[in-house]
């Protein structure tokens, strides 16, 4: 996403809208990538936010990866438990959601 810190995420740009409609074409090939990738910010709320088809796909696309780099190091640095990557990458994901959701603005405010 390239930040620093979660909160910044709010600003950087969403995925755009004719990466969406290519995604819904042909998911593969246009879906999300591991580097400078975005986020689908099109909802209201966090929850919303995470079940949208390109965040989705994307916690997977992330999850894989590192069921890749584990199995693919030899030594054992990761250990041997059973560890469920979507989980962790949907956790991590909702607090840059809750981040992009409550730095919009609030009726009211200018």
């Amino acid at each position: 996403f390239h930040i620093s810190h979660s909160f910044e995420a709010f600003a950087r740009p969403q995925v755009p809208d004719s990466r969406l409609e290519q995604f819904a074409h042909d998911p593969t090939r246009y879906g999300p990538k591991l580097r400078n990738t975005w986020m689908d910010k099109r909802a209201i709320d966090t929850k919303t936010m995470l079940s949208l088809c390109w965040n989705q796909a994307l916690i997977a696309k992330l999850a894989a990866e590192a069921e890749n780099i584990v199995q693919n190091t030899e030594d054992e640095r990761f250990g041997s438990d059973a560890v469920d990557w979507k989980g962790l990458f949907r956790e991590r994901l909702s607090k840059v959601a809750l981040d992009v959701v409550t730095a919009r603005p609030q009726e009211g405010e200018t």
